[in-house]
């Protein structure tokens, strides 16, 4: 095996006024952005080209150089560089690879369908809340555009970007997004202060409504009056409702009937003067935590969640 180390990408160094970098990061601390680590990078025993795969190969039990923070994944394609912040001067000198891992969030502040486009030179990876969504792990080109689609909630999300740099002469990484319906792609912007779910309320139907109905009982005005108490005093910003059935009938009235529900306890909290901001839903027999088989599970599938984010 060829055994070769990673190097590092090319970013301006800012002064020590912590602005936010717009490159590959840079060493002085920056909160709520993305943080990279900065690894060597190690090429596999057999790869050409063609090769797939590389994320976990080449920075496994090695330790990072060092950290680095961007607000914004900017590199166009250029010559690599042996200077690169982050980088240590006499590693950068000697070695043409490397690899980072970023992660951080992203704060939507629309529920919409997302199209991300990743661009590098050469492999990288994007990860939203765990889940890959474009993977480009192999050797690439600044010309090769890669795009997928996301739906994406009102919010933040987790986000984790592989990137490495494994063949001369050239390196480059950008991250653009736009919603479906726009027309032109912008840069990403990982400027994101977490929402915290700070806890989860699971109240069954048969508390606050009867069957088929979406006006709230008489005894679930207590249950109310408890929870409002509870996100004022305790300071809550935002409240999400979610509204479910079981499988009973068809799905369009399940949607109509569960979102109905969700507006029913929206109303109640704003009229016991709840400050948050209340959001709502209306998911029908989706996402069962029972078995619609059984009277038992289907019971347990009639609910609403509430989620109290801080």
């Amino acid at each position: 095996m060829k055994t070769t180390f990673v190097l590092c990408l090319l970013l301006p160094i800012f002064a020590s006024n912590a602005q936010i970098n717009l490159g590959f990061g840079q060493e002085e601390k920056l909160d709520h952005v993305l943080e990279g680590k900065i690894y060597p990078f190690y090429m596999p025993k057999n790869y050409n080209f063609a090769s797939k795969g590389f994320y976990g190969i080449g920075y496994h039990n090695q330790t990072a150089f060092s950290t680095i923070y961007t607000r914004n994944l900017n590199v166009g394609e250029q010559a690599i560089n042996p200077y690169i912040e982050g980088i240590p001067m006499e590693y950068g000198a000697e070695s043409n690879r490397f690899c980072i891992i970023y992660e951080g969030n992203i704060c939507i502040s629309e529920t919409n369908d997302y199209i991300f486009q990743l661009k590098s030179d050469d492999g990288s990876t994007l990860w939203i809340d765990d889940k890959v969504i474009i993977n480009n792990d192999q050797y690439s080109q600044m010309s090769k555009v890669h795009r997928d689609t996301i739906h994406l909630e009102q919010g933040s999300h987790r986000v984790k970007v592989w990137y490495f740099q494994g063949a001369e002469p050239m390196m480059g990484l950008e991250l653009k997004m736009k919603k479906v319906v726009d027309k032109e792609f912008y840069l990403a912007d990982f400027y994101c202060i977490p929402y915290t779910v700070e806890k989860k309320i699971v109240l069954g139907n048969n508390i606050l409504f009867e069957t088929g109905k979406a006006v709230l009982k008489k005894g679930a005005q207590l249950e109310i009056i408890k929870l409002s108490e509870k996100i004022n005093l305790e300071k809550y910003k935002t409240v999400i409702i979610d509204g479910y059935t079981d499988n009973t009938g068809s799905e369009d009235i399940n949607k109509k009937l569960s979102l109905a529900r969700a507006e029913a306890i929206q109303s109640a909290l704003k009229a016991n003067q709840v400050e948050a901001n209340i959001k709502i839903n209306g998911f029908g027999s989706n996402n069962p935590i029972g078995d619609n088989n059984t009277e038992s599970g289907r019971s347990k599938n009639r609910r609403v969640e509430i989620r109290l984010v801080k």
